[in-house]
């Protein structure tokens, strides 16, 4: 084998551990998560479809709601922040826990957008912020939730769930192994995937989720933008004619394209 071609595959392990020690050694005091488009993998119990008004995007609550983040943390005393309108008239009762840990319950009034911050003491395992709602209007809606914050107020930071930190490094290494595939050399390969591997590991150091975010769904896409390349690279060599050089550049090139789409459309 090449000193090149060894060169790059050590480059591309440097990638994948670089990702798996930035997403499992890092940790966070704050995890935010705004409402709205986008929120899909996080919330369940909530409205169909969110909203978007002068750019701030909501998401109605039902009576029983969670938003499950793919942090845990370890008997933490945590701050947790909503910012939420009522609209309707009738007064509603919460009550919110995170982890499993109660919080004070509180009453919302239609008419305002506020602000309300709650304190859940020794919150354990898996950050799963539970909201039940009780009001008179019967329309099985809750709170218009526009933002969720969690802030430790004491105790150990929040870290990425195990699973959850394997992500960014299984996005790595489909990406090194894509680039291989559609005919990329192994150096070019391993500085590309080293490249987004030190990306991610500067983002994770200022915003942990908002790096894991960009890269939770890069495997699955991945995967399928390769097979979906490799293809079209076929198709080019024997259908158009094209050389096998030329049609390797292209699709190469178009898995970088696709993966730097993928991370803009994810940004929070």
């Amino acid at each position: 084998m090449a000193r090149n071609d060894l060169a790059g595959f050590g480059l591309g392990a440097m990638a994948v551990l670089l990702a798996a020690a930035s997403a499992l050694g890092l940790s966070t005091r704050r995890v935010q998560l705004n409402l709205g488009p986008g929120d899909a993998p996080f919330v369940s119990g909530f409205g169909r479809n969110s909203e978007v008004e002068d750019k701030v995007g909501w998401h109605w609550t039902t009576y029983a709601a969670s938003v499950d983040l793919p942090f845990e943390a370890s008997g933490s005393d945590m701050d947790v922040t909503l910012r939420y309108a009522r609209v309707f008239g009738e007064e509603a009762v919460v009550d919110v826990s995170v982890g499993g840990a109660r919080t004070e319950t509180f009453r919302a009034r239609g008419g305002e957008i506020k602000s309300t911050t709650l304190r859940a003491p020794e919150v354990r395992g898996p950050l799963v912020v539970a909201l039940h709602v009780d009001s008179h209007e019967r329309r099985n809606m809750g709170l218009k939730l526009d933002r969720l914050t969690l802030d430790i107020a004491s105790g150990p930071p929040m870290r990425l769930r195990f699973w959850a930190a394997l992500r960014p490094a299984g996005a790595a290494l489909l990406f090194l192994a894509g680039l291989l595939v559609l005919g990329a050399s192994p150096l070019g390969a391993g500085a590309l995937t080293l490249i987004g591997a030190l990306a991610f590991a500067v983002r994770a150091w200022s915003d942990l989720f908002g790096a894991w975010r960009q890269a939770s769904l890069a495997p699955e896409m991945l995967m399928v933008s390769t097979l979906l390349l490799l293809l079209a690279r076929k198709g080019m060599e024997q259908a158009l004619s094209i050389e096998k050089r030329a049609a390797r550049c292209l699709t190469t090139t178009g898995l970088v394209a696709m993966l730097l789409r993928l991370v803009m459309i994810s940004h929070p």
